[in-house]
């Protein structure tokens, strides 16, 4: 989203509207689910140093493993849901143990595209040699990981027995 319009205005009108999220953690720590005002199901997944993110042309997806995180959304809360909506999260700066700040290779590519010019409000951050169209993600049955998985319940989200950690 940082790289369009839309980004901003979806920013503008969570705050407006007095940004209302209730987040929930899955029990191994990776997943977190989070509750907003709309429909669908929406997840975070802090990345692992063993997985693996790639391009629709297979190429590789940097990422900094737990800093950087993947936000999806799913189109409803049942099973087999379509992906309708994801996005990389990137951490671009945070505090070492004394207190210093330390900044990520992400902070340098955030600081280049400021520096950008913002053509009329299109927001253009990237070239269209950089542009990318993301394939369709598979559908998953449940989010989970190593530990359990997610699944809904009325009161919320309530552990499952372990699975197999979900794909890379």
């Amino acid at each position: 989203d940082a790289y369009n319009i839309w980004g901003s205005i979806l920013s503008c009108n969570f705050w407006q509207r007095g940004g209302v999220h209730q987040f929930e953690a899955g029990p191994g720590g990776k997943w977190m689910h989070i509750k907003v005002l709309f429909h669908g199901s929406h997840w975070i997944y802090e990345l692992q140093p063993e997985d693996k993110l790639s391009r629709p042309d297979g190429s590789p997806v940097d990422f900094l493993p737990g800093h950087d995180f993947l936000r999806v959304s799913y189109a409803e809360q049942i099973p087999n849901s379509e992906v309708d909506y994801s996005y990389l999260l990137r951490r671009v700066a945070y505090l070492d143990a004394q207190g210093r700040v330390v900044k990520t290779k992400a902070y340098d590519e955030l600081l280049e595209a400021a520096r950008r010019c913002c053509a009329q409000g299109q927001l253009p951050f990237i070239t269209d040699a950089q542009a990318v169209t993301f394939a369709k993600m598979p559908q998953q049955q449940r989010m989970g990981d190593a530990v359990g998985v997610l699944q809904p319940s009325s009161g919320g989200l309530t552990p499952a027995p372990p699975t197999d950690p979900i794909p890379a």
